[in-house]
């Protein structure tokens, strides 16, 4: 880029413009954008933040990044560029430099206020307590008012600063830079800021990456534009396929976007954001790839983008580098873009089995070595209800491997439901504790609505039949199914005298819930998985039905049944099933947790069993 400020932006499409290159422009901010709005608050977070730049290292921060300043040729003034995103920063920093220089740095106007060029020049108020004459000048005014403040609590050196970093238009040099784009012939500018404005197109991200490919110098130069007809379908391709929440949970824990979520892969292609320019950072890495005389061309810039996206769909296609590298990025660690970087470079060094292997060698480092005992055995020992993290990653490992090992059962860990924090995910007692959670009316009504569901079944069940061959009763308690009901809407009514305590003792007895002790109910054992919506639709119900609502077939949209979760409730893992309408927490308790143990050293192999 050259340092004829006007030559840049008669030939310039977009790139990253020093503020110093506007000095022979001028704008007009035209009538349908809604006009100067910055609070004293907006302005002093711009002031401290380039502060902050020029007292930041140079090689952190070479430059100071602002948002894109969107433009077209003004049809009406065709010496004058229309503004069609980015004026609030046009405008403040028109009103910096101002204060600093006495000068107006680019003409300015607001096309539907009237003189508003030169109040921008010296913005005053208004004497005896009159308005000003439109709300844009009483913003204007405010925003000159705290600039003036601000600098006032400076040193002149501070001041001399400020000058330089918004004077220099060195392309190479340490200044205040806009991204600079400008819309393309025939583009209509009220429908563009309508995008821009409802946030379809993510101005710092990958759209404008998109235009630094296909408008650079070398692009224009490939035959027939065949790579800009390339890149257009693979774009699609790769954009359609990080939709599908299957591939977009397994490689990312984070919310997905509506739209745009090829930036992840321009993420994995770039080097970590420094602190601060996290917005601005990747398209500054892109332009640096593909603008100037050491340009690479887009082809083999995008060719990177394309192997990466490549990778990560061959990961998806095999079952189990699906479940392997979801679980490794998505559970395991917290840094999901950092983690998923790790594993394509080490991928690349790896065979398919050997890449496998590492990322077993990675979850038993996490998980097994860091347990006291450095075994399965001894995880399983330490996990309880209170090491929510550890003990929810562990269950989700038994998950994993469970899907893993069954070998034809084309199932698949719902990553992205696991992630969806509008459903949550819930470590859920199998045998509750008596009373827990039950101390509001509402919780109490809520239960025995659970409880009475199933006791209706029961209810109309011929009666058991003791030793003796005479009816019997299902539990231990005195009271029946239709008795119990019958004290439930007792319970219902607004002069009840019936106790919830009392009625709840009598239900658990009916069910053959005995009390046990807190380490028992807080043991692995009787620990699973659940998404938030069904454990909390019965609150801390007995066994039977919770069993009940977890094996219905129906399900409310975005929820599942995690298959582990699933077999536990039937009772797959006890040796000896018995009554499937009960929970021994010792016996069933062990069994499951041998389960998990079983389950787990097999997925580890040998160094589960013989670490080093």
């Amino acid at each position: 880029m050259k340092n004829d400020s006007k030559m840049n932006l008669e030939t310039l499409a977009i790139g990253t413009l020093p503020v110093g290159c506007l000095t022979t422009a001028a704008f007009r901010i035209p009538p349908y954008q809604r006009g100067y709005r910055w609070k004293k608050a907006d302005v002093e977070k711009l002031l401290d933040d380039l502060k902050e730049f020029l007292e930041s290292n140079l090689d952190r921060r070479p430059f100071y990044c602002l948002q894109p300043l969107v433009v077209t040729k003004s049809k009406d003034h065709p010496s004058e560029w229309e503004v069609v995103d980015g004026q609030q920063r046009l405008t403040t920093l028109f009103l910096i430099w101002n204060v600093l220089n006495n000068q107006e740095p680019y003409g300015l106007s607001y096309e539907t206020r009237e003189l508003s060029k030169e109040f921008l020049k010296a913005p005053k108020a208004i004497k005896n307590g009159k308005k000003q004459p439109n709300i844009d000048f009483h913003h204007i005014y405010h925003a000159h008012q705290k600039i003036q403040e601000w600098f006032t609590g400076c040193c002149e050196c501070m001041h001399g600063k400020f000058r330089t970093l918004l004077t220099d238009t060195n392309p190479l040099g340490r200044n205040v830079r806009f991204i600079w784009y400008r819309l393309q012939e025939g583009d209509d500018a009220v429908a563009a800021f309508t995008r821009l404005n409802v946030g379809k197109i993510p101005l710092t991200g990958e759209e404008l990456i998109r235009a630094l490919f296909l408008r650079s110098r070398e692009a224009g130069k490939l035959a027939d534009g065949a790579f800009q007809h390339r890149m257009a379908l693979e774009w699609d391709r790769i954009e359609s396929a990080l939709q599908e929440p299957g591939f977009w949970g397994f490689v990312s824990k984070q919310t997905a976007p509506e739209a745009g979520r090829i930036r992840l892969l321009f993420e994995l292609c770039a080097p970590p954001a420094p602190k601060g320019d996290e917005n601005t950072h990747l398209f500054t890495h892109y332009e640096r790839r593909l603008t100037g005389a050491s340009a690479e061309t887009p082809t083999d810039v995008w060719k990177d983008i394309v192997a990466c996206f490549e990778q990560l769909e061959e990961w998806h296609r095999d079952p189990e580098l699906f479940h392997l590298v979801g679980y490794v990025t998505t559970i395991l660690d917290t840094e999901s873009t950092a983690t998923l970087l790790a594993l394509l470079k080490e991928a690349k060094k790896l065979t398919k089995k050997d890449f496998a292997a590492h990322l077993r060698k990675l979850i038993h480092k996490e998980l097994i070595e860091k347990s006291a005992s450095k075994s399965v055995t001894g995880l399983l020992s330490e996990l309880n209800f209170d090491t929510k993290l550890k003990t929810r990653r562990t269950i989700a490992l038994f998950n994993i491997a469970t899907l893993i090992r069954t070998k034809g059962l084309q199932v698949r860990f719902p990553f992205h439901l696991y992630h969806d924090t509008k459903v949550g995910w819930d470590i859920e007692h199998v045998q509750s504790q008596a009373g827990d959670g039950l101390k509001d009316r509402p919780r109490q009504e809520k239960w025995l609505a659970a409880c009475r569901t199933e006791l209706e079944h029961d209810a109309y069940m011929p009666s058991p039949r003791n030793e003796q061959g005479e009816p019997g009763q299902e539990g231990t308690g005195k009271l029946s199914a239709s008795d119990l009901i019958a004290r439930i809407d007792d319970f219902a009514k607004p002069d009840s005298t019936v106790e919830f305590q009392e009625l709840a003792i009598k239900i658990r007895d009916y069910f053959r819930e005995p009390e046990s002790e807190d380490a028992e109910i807080n043991g692995i054992g009787n620990l699973t998985l659940l998404d938030a919506p069904t454990n909390r639709s019965y609150g801390n119900a007995p066994f039977v039905v919770k069993r009940a609502a977890i094996l219905k077939p129906e399900r409310p949209e975005g929820t599942f049944i995690l298959p582990c979760t699933r077999d536990l409730f039937l009772k797959v893992f006890s040796k000896n099933a018995g009554n499937l309408r009960q929970w021994d927490i010792v016996q069933d308790g062990d069994a499951h947790e041998a389960a998990i143990c079983e389950t787990l050293e097999t997925f580890f192999g040998e160094e589960a069993r013989n670490p080093q």
